[in-house]
């Protein structure tokens, strides 16, 4: 028996059934991004998704404070666009902690929801709520610029651009009315 060891394999890296006979075995190479995006493209998204999402939250911070100094809370927390933009910012932070084979199988429906919910909330904005000359303005308060503007467009460009696991049934689509109408009915019978 000579002094010299047989080289060991690192635990790490097995060879396979191939390589076997080979002198090194090869290095497992990392997983890819998905869809074969870059790390770094996907990176920037996450960093963006938190921005979006720290944004929003400031500017509903910001103007809950406001509705609680003017005495108007309650109806402050009844709207549609700060409810919608509250789920649309909780969303972002949450797909960006959970990874992409953790969230469970209705993680797309729920931000096709929310991405339908957030461009209602700036479509009706700019067709039934704002006044005509505002749309073309930007000194409407910094709030609004990133509640009824951004948010809608972020949502939406989120929605497009994100690879989604499944794609969405008409079925599954339908089911994503049921909180816009439930709110509706809601804001009807409130109001009577």
């Amino acid at each position: 028996m000579s002094g010299a060891q047989e080289p060991r394999s690192s635990p790490a890296v097995r060879p396979t059934p191939q390589q076997s006979g080979s002198a090194a075995p090869a290095a497992t190479p990392p997983p890819a991004a998905p869809s074969g995006r870059s790390a770094t493209a996907v990176r920037a998204a996450r960093g963006a998704r938190v921005a979006v999402a720290i944004l929003v939250l400031a500017a509903l911070l910001t103007s809950t404070l406001t509705a609680i100094r003017d005495g108007s809370l309650a109806q402050h927390l009844s709207f549609f666009t700060n409810q919608s933009n509250l789920a649309f910012a909780a969303l972002l932070l949450a797909g960006t902690a959970l990874s992409r084979r953790r969230r469970p199988p209705w993680w797309d429906d729920l931000r096709g929801a929310v991405a339908f919910y957030l461009v209602m909330t700036g479509t009706i904005y700019a067709l039934l709520v704002a006044p005509l000359d505002e749309l073309l303005r930007w000194d409407i308060g910094w709030t609004g610029i990133v509640l009824h503007r951004l948010a809608p467009v972020a949502a939406l460009l989120d929605w497009l651009l994100t690879p989604r696991r499944r794609t969405p049934s008409a079925r599954r689509v339908l089911a994503w009315l049921a909180y816009p109408v439930v709110y509706l009915v809601a804001t009807w019978v409130r109001g009577a």
